[in-house]
């Protein structure tokens, strides 16, 4: 496998550049990043094509270096995706809590992540990490006569791995156990580990996850959530197809295309072009203060229905989406629904960083990624304004090229 630096994407400096002059500008041609402030990076970006490795993402505006170190990370995604992932049952399964929620000045918020399963001798089930630099936070071995169950569970059970507060996590890394449940007459408990965060309430999670768990088969009668000590009796350990940032395994997007053609999707407008906004969210990450100009002048240009995600259901989310011809948004959890999106839509990421997780999801769900470099967020976010009509051209230049 080879990646190929491809030509040069036009400079936006002292204007927008017209539709289609991204494939016309002559290689070496500057690149100035599509931001209304001055760039901490050095000109001379080159636009790249992932050829060979994840053929159908392409950056827009990095540098070779950022590109070198996307392409180190994704490396090995083609291979990994071959592979089918594996399952161990276990005999007499030991489920602790999951340690507290690490505090903020800890280095690794992995131990945050550290829920394990242990076998009858106490020693810890590999696989049942979410993924290794977690479960090196987790003990090696537990003493199997101080571990006093608050419940047992007697039936076969699925261990469904951990349950998260924040969406973005739940949506992308707790479907990746459900490989093992495709059967939507299995009545088999699974059994969830929970992140403990005063913000992870099932009553806050659920109106999201419920209908995603129940359209993979997995309804709220079946769930066991562990909050004290449990023992299975016989429990199957499947191993997850996605370690985040890091690998997927064969069947990890089966689950998602599961889930949309088992959900009720409610009737939404045929828009064909959608712009996740974050505008009148309170993000975890900054947003720039001019998102609005900058979707006003998308609707009107270019013809985008801009969509506001926390506002809508997650079915009715999950229905523009499958409309959609061309979803553009922030970098960022809003943009890995998707997952869900037809094969071949084009997902246009504004990045103020390069995703791995994003290139993944493009890669396996056969989409046309187009990140463009937006900049890093600045050390004042409440100063952070997009060239709005710089970064329209540039969009519009996308679609023209397909």
């Amino acid at each position: 496998m080879q990646a190929e630096i491809g030509v040069a994407a036009p400079s936006v400096r002292g204007g927008a550049a017209s539709r289609g002059e991204a494939d016309r500008t002559p290689p070496g041609a500057a690149i100035d990043r599509v931001a209304g402030r001055r760039s901490a990076r050095p000109a001379g970006r080159a636009e790249t094509d992932l050829t060979g490795l994840l053929d159908r993402v392409r950056l827009i505006g990095f540098e070779a270096s950022e590109f070198d170190s996307l392409r180190r990370a994704i490396a090995d995604i083609p291979n990994g995706y071959r592979q089918m992932p594996t399952m161990v049952p276990v005999g007499g399964a030991l489920l602790p809590l999951t340690p507290p929620i690490a505090p903020k000045a800890t280095p690794n918020w992995e131990q945050t992540y550290a829920s394990a399963v242990y076998d009858r001798h106490g020693f810890v089930v590999p696989i049942s990490g979410r993924r290794p630099e977690s479960l090196a936070f987790a003990p090696v071995a537990i003493d199997p006569a101080q571990f006093v169950p608050s419940r047992v569970i007697r039936r076969p059970a699925v261990y469904g791995g951990l349950i998260y507060p924040q969406f973005g996590h739940n949506l992308l890394e707790l479907p990746g156990r459900l490989w093992a449940c495709p059967d939507p007459g299995d009545r088999r408990p699974v059994v969830f580990h929970q992140v403990q965060s005063p913000a992870n309430r099932m009553d806050e999670v659920w109106p999201y996850l419920g209908p995603l768990l129940l359209a993979a088969g997995i309804g709220r009668r079946r769930i066991v959530v562990v909050r004290r000590p449990i023992l299975c009796e016989d429990l199957l350990v499947p191993q997850p197809t996605v370690a985040i940032s890091q690998s997927i395994r064969a069947g990890f997007h089966d689950v998602y295309r599961r889930i949309a053609r088992r959900m009720l999707l409610p009737p939404v407008g045929a828009h064909r072009r959608i712009y996740l906004s974050r505008s009148r969210f309170r993000p975890t990450r900054p947003t720039p203060v001019n998102e609005r100009a900058l979707e006003a002048r998308l609707a009107e240009a270019l013809g985008f229905k801009v969509i506001y995600p926390e506002g809508l259901s997650v079915e009715r989310q999950i229905a523009h989406i499958r409309n959609a011809e061309i979803v553009a948004g922030l970098d960022g959890s809003a943009l890995h629904m998707a997952l869900f999106a037809r094969p071949g839509t084009m997902v246009i990421s504004l990045a103020t960083r390069l995703l791995v997780n994003q290139a993944v999801i493009e890669y396996a769900a056969e989409l046309r990624g187009r990140h463009i470099d937006i900049g890093g967020v600045p050390d004042e976010p409440s100063n952070w304004r997009l060239d709005v009509e710089a970064l329209v051209d540039r969009i519009a230049g996308l679609i023209a090229a397909g």
